[in-house]
């Protein structure tokens, strides 16, 4: 596999060392997943990482054969609050958030600072992107340009995800998503809004 690999590259020297592998969007050649087994027995001491966007999907597929016993599962999400504290420098912060669980033992200080800085996480949200874009001049309006952009992609993206169901009508609902969040009865909420988006020309 790291032969292959090499090869595809056209560059030498890679696998030699002990180091990470990164495979990313490895769902692309599901035998790829399989490999794995051999690659590990093969190379012990080489750390590998398997990612994709799909890759939920190929692991539904019975066809594709994992190597059991050989994987382990990990699941990247946004940044926590925590970690925004320290990507906005606020070591201090954030170190307190680790040490003290209880928000009543936070003097009052340290409480109003905490709650100003929450505001913004909400505001920005944990996309590490839209967090760097922030933090470098605390511009809202650069992280709220990354906002967009990963939206796009999103939405570019269904046509990945359907597998025969309507495109247009998960992009319909994707839209209208965020106006029905924490609002009773949401599924009656998105059927209407839906339904009066119906003969709305596209955007």
């Amino acid at each position: 596999m790291i032969r292959e690999i090499a090869l595809s590259l056209n560059r030498q020297g890679v696998g030699q060392d002990s180091g990470i592998l990164f495979l990313d969007e490895i769902q692309a050649i599901p035998q790829a997943l399989s490999a794995l087994r051999h690659l590990h027995e093969q190379r012990p001491d080489l750390a590998v990482i398997a990612a994709g966007s799909l890759l939920d999907f190929t692991l539904t597929d019975a066809s594709v054969s994992m190597p059991v016993g050989r994987v382990e599962h990990h699941f990247l999400g946004p940044m926590t609050f925590t970690e925004f504290l320290i990507a906005r420098g606020e070591t201090l912060l954030s170190q307190l958030m680790q040490r003290q669980l209880h928000p009543e033992t936070f003097s009052a200080v340290a409480h109003e600072r905490l709650c100003g800085l929450l505001r913004e996480y909400l505001l920005i949200g944990g996309m590490p992107q839209a967090v760097a874009a922030y933090c470098g001049n605390l511009d809202p309006v650069a992280a709220s340009r990354v906002h967009r952009s990963i939206l796009t992609t999103y939405g570019d993206d269904f046509g990945k995800y359907t597998k025969g169901t309507d495109r247009e009508r998960i992009r319909r609902i994707f839209e209208v998503l965020p106006n029905t969040a924490c609002s009773k009865g949401s599924s009656q909420s998105i059927s209407s809004r839906l339904a009066s988006r119906r003969h709305s020309p596209l955007s």
